[in-house]
């Protein structure tokens, strides 16, 4: 069994399945509930953005060069 994990707001939603077959969806508030409920899958993958930087406010919004004309 696999589990694809994503962080929400307000916990973790973690997508089961197996080669063959979609296994639920469920939500957790603590990634430590996920990983226990979880401890028997061959695989666990996380989403986790890396490289991206913190907004630290609202951006102007540029026109791409064939959106100007």
């Amino acid at each position: 069994m696999y589990a694809g994990v994503d962080g929400c707001s307000g916990g973790w939603i973690a997508i089961s399945y197996t080669d063959e077959v979609y296994r639920g969806t469920n939500f957790y508030e603590k990634i430590e509930a996920l990983w226990a409920e979880h401890d028997n899958v061959e695989r666990i993958l996380v989403d986790v953005p890396i490289g991206l930087r913190e907004r630290t406010g609202a951006r102007d919004p540029v026109m791409l060069p064939c959106e100007s004309s």
